[in-house]
């Protein structure tokens, strides 16, 4: 169960200034992502992680999404599906 901190402040930013293609398994190198972009031929579940250290799990269905989760890890299940990390 993700925890919503009682602080929150929501802010609108709709740009994204730099596209990342993580590696998976690993940490983003620049820290967490604002949203990620996937991609995939088929329905596949992966894990990311948060920014705040939960765990995520995802479908990737047939097609793409944007998906507004800040993002700092993403499972090395993520297999074929493209993910490109935006900042």
């Amino acid at each position: 169960n993700m925890a919503v901190p009682s602080n929150l402040v929501y802010t609108q930013t709709p740009l994204y200034e730099y596209a990342v293609v993580p590696t998976t398994g690993t940490d983003l190198p620049a820290g967490p992502c604002r949203a990620l972009w996937i991609a995939h031929n088929n329905v596949t579940d992966f894990t990311v992680i948060t920014a705040n250290g939960d765990s995520v799990v995802l479908t990737a269905g047939s097609g793409m999404a944007l998906i507004p989760l800040r993002v700092k890890q993403i499972s090395a299940n993520a297999g074929s599906v493209k993910i490109i990390a935006l900042y």
